[in-house]
C-alpha cells in the first residue's frame, strides 16, 4: 500500500510539474518592412505599387492565403489534428502588393521580374509550383489535395497577371529565404514592368520600381 501511495504521489507530482512547465511560447519573428513612407508606395509612369510585408503578425488579414488542411500528427496524449495552414508560411519572406493602373492602357506582368536583395544576396520570387514543392519537402504531402486548390487561386505575381486601366489588383510575391536578426537594410525591386505600349500592343516603355527595406524583429507569444 505504501508503495502504491508513493508511486501515485510521484505520478501526480510529475503531472503538476509538466502542467507548470507548459505555458506561453515566445517566438522571435524577423521580417522586412519599408524603410520610410516613401518606400511603402511608389508611383511611376501612371502605375502605383504599394507593398505590405506579410508574416505571423498580420497573415490573418489575408484570408485568400488561408488553406484549411487536416493534418494528423502523433502528440503526447494521442493523435493531434491541425486545422489550417497558409500557402506561404513556409516561405521566409512574403509581400502583398496593391497595383493601381492609371496609365490609360492594360498593364501586363509578362517579361517583368521581381527580386529582393538581402545581405548582398539576390533572391528571385517563387512560383506557385515551387511553393508547392516546399510544402511537400516539409512533410505536407498528405495535405496537398487541400492546399493546392487555394495555392493555385492566389494571385501571385506572374506573367499571366494583368491590370485593366483604372483598376487596382491585389497580388502577392514570396521568396524562399530565412530571415535572421542582423540582416540590416535590403531592397525589393521590380524590373522591366511595361508601363506603355503602342497601338499594336508592343512595349514602348519599361519601368523599374525599388523599395528600400529595414529589419524588424518582433516577439510572438503563443500557447
Amino acid at each position: 500500500m505504501k508503495h502504491f501511495l508513493f508511486y501515485s504521489f510521484s505520478i501526480l507530482a510529475s503531472l503538476v510539474l509538466i502542467s507548470c512547465a507548459s505555458g506561453p511560447t515566445i517566438t522571435k519573428v524577423t521580417s522586412l518592412i519599408p524603410l520610410s513612407d516613401a518606400d511603402k508606395k511608389v508611383t511611376k509612369n501612371g502605375v502605383t505599387i504599394e507593398i505590405t510585408p506579410i508574416n505571423a503578425t498580420n497573415e490573418a488579414n489575408y484570408p485568400e492565403l488561408r488553406a484549411v488542411a487536416h493534418i494528423t500528427e502523433n502528440g503526447l496524449f494521442g493523435p493531434v489534428q491541425s486545422e489550417k495552414v497558409f500557402p506561404n508560411v513556409l516561405c521566409g519572406l512574403t509581400f502583398g502588393m496593391k497595383i493601381t493602373n492609371n496609365s490609360g492602357h492594360i498593364i501586363r506582368m509578362l517579361g517583368s521580374e521581381v527580386g529582393v536583395s538581402v545581405g548582398g544576396k539576390d533572391v528571385k520570387k517563387l512560383t506557385k509550383d515551387k511553393i508547392g514543392q516546399i510544402y511537400v519537402a516539409n512533410g505536407y504531402q498528405l495535405a496537398m489535395g487541400e492546399i493546392n486548390p487555394v495555392l493555385y487561386n492566389v494571385p501571385y505575381w506572374d506573367d499571366a497577371l494583368k491590370i485593366l486601366p483604372g483598376k487596382t489588383v491585389q497580388s502577392f510575391v514570396a521568396f524562399d529565404i530565412n530571415l535572421k536578426e542582423g540582416i540590416g537594410q535590403s531592397t525589393l525591386s521590380i524590373y522591366d514592368l511595361v508601363t506603355n505600349s503602342d497601338n499594336a500592343g508592343n512595349p514602348t516603355e519599361r519601368t523599374n520600381f525599388d523599395f528600400n527595406l529595414q529589419e524588424l524583429t518582433t516577439q510572438i507569444q503563443s500557447k
